[in-house]
């Protein structure tokens, strides 16, 4: 027999018949199953039919982007050194619960401090006037003195020397005579002195001075009297120049 390379080779001979591997197993009872037909009742609601949700897709994309390395093989085969200036620094992930918390501040917020108002000053001492220092009585021997305490308000009290009475009213006498014996001529003047001591009291008004001045002091009031000539009664004597003289007078 001639072998040609073109024909298949024939399957071996067994001595057998083949046989059919599958099993015939007969008619199963799902076979012949058959859903009953569906029934409409006008009054019941056809219910939707179920849609099921789309499944996310599982590929997930890349999150960081693919680096390209250079060779580190010299074109002779040796490793090339690193550059390290060429080096990539991986710096840390950072995240929300990483992130560094700042303390919070002890300080307080406070506004633009205002402009602070001028001290009020004190008000102004008071001061105690008399309408004159001295007091001419002539002929007179009675008085009254007027002080004058400003600002603000005070009181006084007021005492004379030898021959002058001073009452706490403010009026006074001269405890001297009107006239004294003598030959005609010019009254005699005699002066004496009133010491008034005070003390004021000035309060502030709140708007332009604040708080309360007090003065104290004293001041002299120098008071003066006449003291006339009495001559007397008219004496006759035909020896005298003059035919007499006055009583309080001497003839000689």
């Amino acid at each position: 027999m001639l072998f040609n390379p073109f024909e298949p080779p024939a399957p071996p001979a067994t001595g057998m018949a083949e046989q059919d591997t599958q099993i015939d197993l007969g008619p199963l009872p799902f076979d012949t199953y058959a859903p009953p037909a569906p029934t409409h009742d006008p009054h019941l609601t056809p219910e939707p039919a179920l849609t099921m949700p789309a499944k996310p897709s599982t590929t997930r994309r890349p999150t960081t982007r693919p680096t390209t390395r250079k060779s580190t093989k010299h074109p002779d085969g040796r490793p090339t050194p690193r550059d390290p200036t060429s080096q990539q620094r991986l710096e840390p992930t950072r995240s929300p619960h990483n992130e560094p918390r700042t303390p919070p501040s002890n300080s307080t917020t406070t506004s633009a401090p205002s402009t602070p108002r001028p001290s009020l000053q004190r008000p102004p001492a008071p001061r105690a006037d008399l309408p004159s220092t001295t007091l001419s009585l002539g002929s007179g021997r009675s008085g009254s003195i007027s002080v004058n305490i400003s600002p603000g308000t005070g009181t006084w009290s007021a005492t004379g020397t030898d021959r002058i009475n001073v009452d706490a009213d403010g009026s006074f006498t001269i405890n001297a005579p009107r006239a004294e014996p003598g030959c005609p001529g010019s009254a005699r003047t005699e002066s004496g002195t009133i010491t008034i001591t005070w003390r004021g009291t000035n309060a502030g008004d709140g708007i332009t001075t604040k708080g309360t001045s007090t003065a104290s002091g004293t001041l002299p009031l120098t008071v003066s009297w006449d003291i006339a000539k009495d001559k007397g009664t008219w004496v006759v004597s035909p020896s005298t120049t003059g035919g007499g003289y006055w009583s309080n007078c001497s003839p000689h």
